[in-house]
């Protein structure tokens, strides 16, 4: 039941949650004045939430102290947090939006910039006891020319906080200490690195899945709203809903 609450009020903060809210709002007003204003309201914050331009110029402000940063030394574990695999019921492994994660993985295993990779959580199926996209993230990189020996799967996290208890627990069992390279979307830096120093476990950050563009020079076209634009904003207010929650849970 909180899970379903937590992404239910998730959803509500994000912009498409917002627009739906007023819009539902223009239904029960009465007034046809405060109805009129309401869904201009309604229709200035569509184009806001949709603009390229103002989207991207917020995600860089957010992703730009995330860039790449150059690997001096190798790490004893890059840390994955999931695969980006779709999960579409077939035996083949299809790459998703966030694969960069398990891609990049793969890069700094080869250029023997981390020793082993280590992938945690996985399907966001409560039900799923097998967590089949960090199995199929395995796949993936077995197929690329990874030893299995080289992979560790951690299968029971279903959040970044879980991520981060369940990897140091894993490390705490095994008695090892390592060096750890984290590897995840740019935008989910600031969280995911806190989770895991709450738990001791310090990293390296390695961003990658970046949904801003700092090299973007603006035209005319990126005044016109886009579906992708709207969906790189709730990405974004999804993350920081869920970093002031983990905040006021001590998750950090």
């Amino acid at each position: 039941m909180f899970y379903f609450l937590s992404k239910l009020l998730t959803f509500l903060i994000q912009p498409i949650g917002i627009l739906l809210i007023l819009l539902l709002i223009t239904i029960v007003i009465k007034n046809h004045t405060n109805r009129r204003r309401v869904l201009m309201f309604c229709i200035l914050l569509t184009y806001l939430f949709s603009n390229a331009y103002l989207v991207n110029w917020i995600a860089v402000k957010y992703e730009e102290s995330n860039v790449p940063i150059k690997i001096k030394s190798n790490y004893d574990f890059g840390v994955v947090l999931t695969g980006g695999i779709i999960l579409n019921g077939y035996s083949n492994v299809h790459l998703g939006n966030c694969s960069d994660r398990i891609w990049q993985a793969l890069e700094l295993y080869r250029a023997q910039k981390i020793n082993k990779i280590l992938i945690t959580g996985g399907s966001k199926n409560l039900k799923s006891t097998l967590r089949e996209e960090t199995i199929k993230s395995k796949l993936f990189l077995i197929k690329n020319g990874v030893p299995p020996s080289d992979i560790v799967l951690e299968l029971s996290a279903l959040n970044t906080f879980e991520n981060a208890k369940f990897t140091a627990e894993y490390f705490k069992n095994t008695k090892l200490n390592p060096s750890i390279l984290l590897i995840s979307s740019a935008f989910h830096k600031k969280r995911a690195q806190a989770c895991f120093l709450k738990t001791g476990l310090s990293s390296d950050f390695y961003p990658c899945s970046f949904i801003s563009n700092p090299n973007s020079r603006f035209t005319l076209i990126d005044l016109l709203p886009t579906s992708t634009a709207l969906r790189d904003l709730d990405l974004l207010f999804k993350e920081w809903f869920g970093y002031l929650v983990y905040y006021s849970m001590s998750y950090l």
